[in-house]
């Protein structure tokens, strides 16, 4: 038998052994897995459905009951004050006192009210008491719903309004208005402030630690809130998937009138979660309740139960696959040292011989493997040998390059290497992989590269250029373009050179680019160039001092160049990476 023969039989051996033992250890566990999964989720969420139910019912019942109860005890006061009206006898003093005393007494019994005004047809004045805190006086939106209450009233009925925030006690109230009737007619109205307080004490209570819950009004005004730290206004209650049709303004005789359970998503913080909740309308007042838990909490058993079964799987793949191994070991062995050793060589390691001793056709394999591995590992030392002496002759003649171009302006001596020191240095403060900044030193050190077809009276004049010659010397970037166009390997390099001189607002030059849609070498180049100009002696000024530099290139940060490689710059001086030379002289204008 030929050793290739042998070798897809063993293989095919050990593989076949493997799968057997695997799809008959696994495939009915994951099948029995997952179709037991689904059953407990689809019993869970049933579940949490009942509970979430009832749970709302029950609230919807307690905040019903607590706003009938303080409705009754407002009417009650009502019926009192009539009954005082009457035993007056049209005397207006003796009236006002014992109204007085009424609601004095009304306000100490009754906790959650804090405010009773009452206001007789025929009476120019309005008997008011406040309780604790509160004051009226302050409450403009409350005024407005006082006012609103008289009108609606006049037809007879009694007025709630929305809910609002008191800004003297800082907790959400509601005004209740009521008439005042007298021998069966209307003789002036009650006006309360209830405090609902006891609300937020119900929904605290009843969410405890995972469930949220909120009350909101026919405004979409939001109530009371538990562990729904994320919802302000109503424009986070709109983020709410549940929320969505009892929240349209324009159609509010559509809202739903009874309960709805769903899974449902919110996005809180611009991100998308999954919910399973309840929403309940509290009818009589035009409220809704909502009661609702992330999913990730109410199906964490299930996720505990997948976490259980991965385990047992990984373990029973474990056993079936030590197992095969086991058993195809006595055949296999050979073939499986084979195998890592050319996975080995396959990775560029030929330097690890194959350690197979035998005088089968495995073994003369082998033999073959370690003599072609030794000659390859020699071919890869002599290659990698010539690459980098290449890379240095190509790094040495860009140098020599960039050598030229500054010989040209004794003021620029050094300029170019410089740049390229700023320029690297920036590019490591800002993440950049190594194959970007090894293209980002090489655009900078050949970024003036277009000055050699500058004139020198040009280049080197030691005054200020006239327009004509600094069009002369804004071709230089595109010159620079043009030189190194010819050579395939810097194509990639060309962007920086061509557009180092534009500008972030677009003022620059050759082509006026914009923002990003300047390259990140030209606009890192930038402000290297600007930098080592600023802090250098040139024919038209002298070197500045870095604090005026760095406050000059942060004043043009967003304008001429981009502020994050402005920020980098400085970054990069302030931890020491950057240095400058000390011979340079230094002036600030």
């Amino acid at each position: 038998m030929k050793p290739e023969n042998s070798i897809k039989k063993n293989i095919k051996i050990r593989s076949q052994l493997i799968l057997v033992l695997l799809g008959v250890t696994l495939v009915p566990l994951l099948i029995f897995g997952l179709l037991n999964i689904q059953a407990n989720k689809d019993n869970l969420e049933d579940y949490e459905r009942l509970q979430q139910t009832n749970l709302a019912a029950r609230l919807k019942v307690e905040i019903d009951n607590f706003m009938e109860r303080n409705f009754g005890l407002a009417q009650a006061l009502s019926f009192n004050i009539t009954a005082q009206i009457e035993a007056s006898s049209g005397n207006r003093t003796v009236y006002e006192l014992s109204t007085e005393k009424l609601l004095h007494d009304f306000l100490q019994r009754s906790p959650n009210f804090h405010f009773a005004s009452v206001q007789a047809s025929n009476a120019a004045k309005r008997i008011t008491l406040s309780e604790g805190k509160f004051n009226f006086d302050i409450e403009n939106e409350l005024q407005k719903y006082y006012d609103d209450g008289k009108v609606k009233i006049s037809s007879g009925g009694t007025y709630m309004s929305p809910v609002v925030r008191s800004q003297s006690l800082g907790k959400e109230v509601v005004l209740y208005t009521t008439p005042i009737f007298s021998k069966g007619s209307p003789v002036g109205l009650l006006s309360t402030v209830i405090n609902l307080d006891y609300i937020n004490r119900l929904i605290m209570e009843t969410a405890g630690d995972n469930y949220e819950i909120c009350v909101i009004d026919s405004l979409g005004k939001l109530i009371s809130q538990a562990n729904m730290e994320y919802v302000r206004n109503e424009e986070d209650l709109k983020n709410n998937d549940l929320l969505t049709d009892y929240l349209r303004p324009d159609s509010p005789a559509e809202r739903p009138r009874f309960s709805i359970n769903q899974v449902y998503d919110v996005r809180i913080a611009g991100k998308s979660e999954e919910y399973l909740g309840t929403f309940t309308p509290v009818e009589d007042l035009e409220w809704a309740l909502v009661v609702q838990l992330n999913s990730q909490i109410a199906f964490k058993p299930v996720q505990m139960m997948i976490n259980r079964s991965i385990i047992m799987l990984i373990f029973a793949a474990m056993i079936a696959i030590l197992t095969g191994l086991f058993f195809a070991n006595t055949i296999s062995k050979p073939l499986s040292m084979l195998t890592k050793a050319t996975n080995v060589i396959a990775e560029g390691k030929f330097d690890q011989p194959i350690g197979i001793h035998s005088r089968n056709e495995i073994g003369i394999l082998a033999d073959r493997f370690n003599s072609m591995s030794g000659e390859i590992q020699k071919f890869i030392v002599n290659l990698k040998d010539a690459a980098r002496k290449n890379k240095d002759l190509f790094i040495s003649s860009i140098r020599m390059i960039s050598a030229a171009v500054d010989e040209k302006d004794p003021y620029t001596r050094g300029h170019s290497e410089k740049v390229r020191e700023f320029s690297v240095e920036i590019g490591r403060i800002m993440g950049l992989s190594p194959e970007q900044i090894e293209k980002i030193a090489i655009s900078a050190i050949l970024h003036d590269v277009g000055k050699i077809g500058i004139q020198d009276s040009v280049l080197n004049k030691a005054g200020t250029l006239t327009p004509d010659e600094f069009e002369i010397m804004k071709q230089h970037p595109e010159k620079g373009a043009y030189i190194i166009s010819p050579i395939n390997e810097l194509s990639d390099i060309i962007p920086g050179i061509l557009y180092h001189h534009e500008k972030w607002d677009g003022t620059g030059y050759p082509k006026g680019l914009k923002s990003e849609a300047i390259p990140l070498t030209a606009r890192i180049i930038a402000v290297a160039d600007t930098f080592d100009a600023m802090t250098s002696d040139r024919p038209y000024q002298k070197s500045m001092e870095v604090d005026y530099v760095f406050k000059l290139l942060f004043d043009w940060a967003g304008k001429r160049y981009d502020a994050d490689v402005v920020a980098s710059l400085f970054q990069a001086y302030e931890a020491g990476r950057i240095k400058l030379s000390k011979t340079r002289s230094s002036v600030q204008s």
